[in-house]
Protein backbone atom coordinates (compact mmCIF):
# COMPACT_ATOMS: atom_id res chain seq x y z
CA UNK A 1 0.00 0.00 0.00
CA UNK A 2 1.31 3.44 -0.94
CA UNK A 3 0.48 6.54 1.10
CA UNK A 4 0.71 10.17 0.05
CA UNK A 5 2.40 12.27 2.72
CA UNK A 6 3.34 15.92 2.98
CA UNK A 7 7.09 16.24 3.17
CA UNK A 8 8.55 18.31 5.96
CA UNK A 9 11.16 20.48 4.29
CA UNK A 10 13.32 20.18 7.41
CA UNK A 11 13.88 16.52 6.55
CA UNK A 12 17.03 16.85 4.45
CA UNK A 13 17.02 13.12 3.66
CA UNK A 14 13.94 13.75 1.50
CA UNK A 15 15.74 16.28 -0.69
CA UNK A 16 18.39 13.81 -1.84
CA UNK A 17 15.63 11.25 -2.49
CA UNK A 18 13.68 13.79 -4.59
CA UNK A 19 16.76 14.50 -6.68
CA UNK A 20 17.25 10.74 -7.17
CA UNK A 21 13.63 10.27 -8.28
CA UNK A 22 13.88 13.28 -10.58
CA UNK A 23 17.01 11.93 -12.28
CA UNK A 24 15.45 8.47 -12.59
CA UNK A 25 12.23 9.87 -14.09
CA UNK A 26 13.68 12.57 -16.35
CA UNK A 27 17.38 11.77 -16.83
CA UNK A 28 20.18 14.07 -15.73
CA UNK A 29 18.88 17.46 -16.88
CA UNK A 30 20.78 20.72 -16.70
CA UNK A 31 19.58 22.82 -13.77
CA UNK A 32 17.28 20.20 -12.23
CA UNK A 33 19.02 20.21 -8.81
CA UNK A 34 18.90 24.02 -8.79
CA UNK A 35 15.17 24.02 -9.61
CA UNK A 36 14.38 21.49 -6.89
CA UNK A 37 16.57 23.38 -4.40
CA UNK A 38 14.72 26.66 -5.11
CA UNK A 39 11.42 24.89 -4.65
CA UNK A 40 12.65 23.26 -1.43
CA UNK A 41 13.71 26.64 0.04
CA UNK A 42 10.41 28.40 -0.71
CA UNK A 43 8.10 28.91 2.26
CA UNK A 44 4.91 28.79 0.13
CA UNK A 45 5.63 25.75 -2.03
CA UNK A 46 4.50 22.29 -0.92
CA UNK A 47 5.93 18.86 -1.59
CA UNK A 48 4.09 15.56 -1.28
CA UNK A 49 5.65 12.14 -1.61
CA UNK A 50 4.34 8.66 -2.42
CA UNK A 51 5.78 6.33 0.19
CA UNK A 52 5.18 2.65 0.89
CA UNK A 53 3.71 2.02 4.34
CA UNK A 54 6.33 1.37 7.02
CA UNK A 55 9.12 2.19 4.58
CA UNK A 56 11.48 5.05 3.84
CA UNK A 57 11.29 4.23 0.12
CA UNK A 58 9.77 7.03 -1.95
CA UNK A 59 8.37 6.14 -5.38
CA UNK A 60 7.19 9.59 -6.48
CA UNK A 61 6.73 13.23 -5.55
CA UNK A 62 4.89 16.39 -6.57
CA UNK A 63 5.89 20.03 -6.01
CA UNK A 64 3.06 22.56 -6.08
CA UNK A 65 1.65 25.75 -4.58
CA UNK A 66 -1.63 27.55 -3.99
CA UNK A 67 -2.40 30.36 -6.44
CA UNK A 68 -4.02 33.63 -5.29
CA UNK A 69 -7.45 32.46 -6.57
CA UNK A 70 -7.26 29.35 -4.35
CA UNK A 71 -6.50 26.91 -7.16
CA UNK A 72 -3.35 24.80 -7.20
CA UNK A 73 -0.44 24.98 -9.60
CA UNK A 74 1.64 21.84 -10.19
CA UNK A 75 5.29 22.77 -10.71
CA UNK A 76 6.76 19.30 -11.03
CA UNK A 77 5.77 15.68 -10.61
CA UNK A 78 8.10 12.71 -10.83
CA UNK A 79 7.67 8.96 -10.44
CA UNK A 80 10.51 6.42 -10.47
CA UNK A 81 10.61 4.48 -13.74
CA UNK A 82 10.07 1.19 -11.89
CA UNK A 83 6.89 2.63 -10.33
CA UNK A 84 5.44 4.22 -13.47
CA UNK A 85 2.16 2.76 -14.69
CA UNK A 86 1.20 1.61 -11.18
CA UNK A 87 -1.09 4.48 -10.19
CA UNK A 88 1.47 6.54 -8.24
CA UNK A 89 1.08 9.63 -10.43
CA UNK A 90 -2.71 9.35 -10.19
CA UNK A 91 -2.49 9.12 -6.35
CA UNK A 92 -0.33 12.24 -6.23
CA UNK A 93 -2.68 14.13 -8.58
CA UNK A 94 -5.77 13.02 -6.64
CA UNK A 95 -4.22 14.36 -3.43
CA UNK A 96 -3.84 17.78 -5.07
CA UNK A 97 -7.33 17.62 -6.61
CA UNK A 98 -8.74 17.08 -3.11
CA UNK A 99 -6.65 19.84 -1.55
CA UNK A 100 -7.72 22.38 -4.18
CA UNK A 101 -11.29 21.12 -4.62
CA UNK A 102 -10.53 19.97 -8.16
CA UNK A 103 -9.02 23.28 -9.31
CA UNK A 104 -5.52 22.52 -10.54
CA UNK A 105 -3.34 23.93 -13.32
CA UNK A 106 -0.01 22.93 -14.86
CA UNK A 107 2.24 23.50 -17.85
CA UNK A 108 3.99 20.69 -19.72
CA UNK A 109 6.30 20.58 -22.73
CA UNK A 110 4.44 19.51 -25.87
CA UNK A 111 7.31 17.06 -26.47
CA UNK A 112 6.53 15.19 -23.23
CA UNK A 113 3.86 13.01 -24.83
CA UNK A 114 3.81 10.54 -21.93
CA UNK A 115 2.87 13.32 -19.49
CA UNK A 116 0.44 14.97 -21.94
CA UNK A 117 -1.41 11.66 -22.38
CA UNK A 118 -1.42 11.08 -18.61
CA UNK A 119 -3.00 14.49 -17.90
CA UNK A 120 -5.66 13.86 -20.56
CA UNK A 121 -6.41 10.39 -19.11
CA UNK A 122 -7.02 11.81 -15.64
CA UNK A 123 -9.48 14.36 -17.01
CA UNK A 124 -7.47 17.55 -17.32
CA UNK A 125 -8.41 19.92 -20.13
CA UNK A 126 -6.00 21.53 -22.58
CA UNK A 127 -6.53 25.25 -21.97
CA UNK A 128 -3.76 26.88 -24.02
CA UNK A 129 -0.59 26.37 -26.02
CA UNK A 130 2.32 28.81 -25.91
CA UNK A 131 6.02 29.15 -26.66
CA UNK A 132 8.40 30.19 -23.86
CA UNK A 133 11.02 32.93 -24.24
CA UNK A 134 13.55 30.09 -24.74
CA UNK A 135 11.54 28.86 -27.75
CA UNK A 136 10.07 25.77 -26.04
CA UNK A 137 6.42 24.92 -26.82
CA UNK A 138 4.18 24.19 -23.83
CA UNK A 139 0.61 23.12 -23.15
CA UNK A 140 -1.32 24.61 -20.26
CA UNK A 141 -3.74 22.14 -18.67
CA UNK A 142 -6.51 22.99 -16.22
CA UNK A 143 -8.94 20.94 -14.22
CA UNK A 144 -12.17 21.90 -12.54
CA UNK A 145 -13.18 18.37 -11.64
CA UNK A 146 -14.52 17.84 -8.15
CA UNK A 147 -13.09 14.97 -6.11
Amino acid sequence: VVEIKKSKKTESKFFSKLVGIDKDAFGDLEGQVFILKQFWKSKTNKIIVAQKNNSTSISGYACYYAQPDGSGYLMRIGVRKASQGKGIGRLLMNHMFKEFKGRLELDVSVDNTQAVNFYKRIGMTLAAEYVSSEGVAFYNFKSTKVN
